[in-house]
């Protein structure tokens, strides 16, 4: 799975989670499939459509991009060729022509044991990887060799908070930096012939993007053989666009818990809850707890 978190330094206030259905699941097997997704650029203009409200027009998408519209069209149409947008032509409210995402979700299926298709996901993520490295050389850190029995992770995450978003990742970041001192502070040596070096390096860095960042959708990659439960795991890709504490106000609110009990359990103010509640309706697109209810019973299909 690609997984590249999005960035862009300033958006409109068209941008919002589009209510969209899944949608056919695409085929890595399918030349043009492989070669439109393998480009970074197509993605990212697929992903500022998505994101749309309303269908965006070629200026605006353009305009979100930081770049020339001749560009911007070439990639609307090689996106239209496989089904991914679709073109609206011109009429009374706009005057040119506007361009929609025609799903939430970029599936794409392919067989892990078939040479070509897993030489053509290889490349697919390759080419992410360099896109990646590219734009956030500055943030790589090096990493020394490892051996393969221990645990390490890196993770890209370019991505656009709002302040209330800021404030509870701040506070995550002290939490665990928090955990690191605890852990330094009860450490006591009972045994001065055992080994006290160190074993992990801990390195986090986060810093402001100062220059425009495209938005690079997470692309879901399936097993053809499992195309059974393909259905099931677009329907869970939504829960995936939730954080951990949305999802479990989210959980607590479809139970039909009251706010000032989800706040004193979460240990986070009633106005916080409200505030978290309106991102999970707006993110799963529903309106109602019943709705709400329904949406956590299907994903879990």
């Amino acid at each position: 799975m690609i997984s590249l978190q999005s960035a862009l330094p300033e958006y409109s206030a068209m941008m919002a989670k589009a209510k969209l259905a899944p949608g056919p699941i695409l085929d890595v097997q399918d030349d043009r499939v492989a070669e439109i997704l393998g480009v970074p650029f197509n993605c990212s203009v697929w992903e500022l459509a998505r994101r749309c409200k309303s269908p965006a027009s070629l200026a605006e998408i353009a305009a979100l991009l930081h770049v020339d519209a001749a560009s911007v069209r070439l990639a609307l149409d090689e996106l239209e060729s496989i089904g991914l947008i679709a073109r609206l032509p011109a009429g009374r409210k706009n005057r040119n022509a506007t361009y929609r995402a025609t799903r939430d979700e970029l599936v794409v299926e392919y067989g892990p044991s078939d040479a070509k298709d897993h030489r053509m996901v290889t490349a697919m993520k390759k080419r992410f990887q360099e896109h990646s490295n590219k734009i956030m050389d500055a943030a790589r850190l090096p990493l020394n060799a490892q051996r393969n029995d221990e645990w390490t992770f890196q993770h890209f995450g370019p991505a656009r908070l709002s302040p209330g978003e800021m404030k509870e990742f701040q506070s995550m970041i002290r939490g665990i930096r928090d955990f690191l001192d605890g852990v330094s502070t009860r450490t006591r040596i009972t045994d001065v012939t055992e080994n006290q070096d160190c074993n992990i390096q801990v390195a986090i860095e986060v810093f402001p993007i100062r220059t425009p960042v495209a938005p690079v959708p997470r692309v879901i990659f399936i097993d053809r053989a499992k195309d059974g439960k393909a259905v099931a795991l677009v329907r869970k890709a939504r829960m995936n666009n939730l954080s951990r504490r949305e999802r479990e106000v989210a959980h607590e609110l479809a139970r039909g818990i009251l706010r000032p009990e989800i706040a004193k359990h979460l240990g986070i103010s009633v106005n916080t809850v409200a505030t978290i509640g309106k991102r999970v309706y707006a993110k799963l697109g529903v309106k109602r707890r019943a709705e709400l209810s329904a949406k956590l019973r299907s994903s879990m299909q």
